[in-house]
């Protein structure tokens, strides 16, 4: 029994090693994805420009998807 006990301790060990030998490349994706992400929304924000509050945002309405895709399809 001690034979496999080792067996199982050895492995446990190596499985816990495996997270930190990934961990070590998040940086640069995690940079990546945040140059991604904040070019899309500067480009959102110069082409959009600012929009007057409707009275369901000054009320506190927190709008669903549905109702966002409605508003969506009624913009002029």
């Amino acid at each position: 029994m001690t034979q496999n006990l080792k067996y199982y301790a050895a492995t446990a060990a190596l499985l816990a090693t495996i997270p930190a030998a990934h961990a070590r490349s998040c940086p640069v994706t995690i940079a990546s994805v945040q140059s991604q992400v904040d070019s899309a929304i500067e480009a959102a924000a110069v082409s959009g420009g600012w929009k007057p509050k409707s009275l369901d945002t000054q009320r506190g309405y927190q709008p669903t998807p549905g109702t966002l895709a409605a508003s969506r399809t009624q913009r002029p």
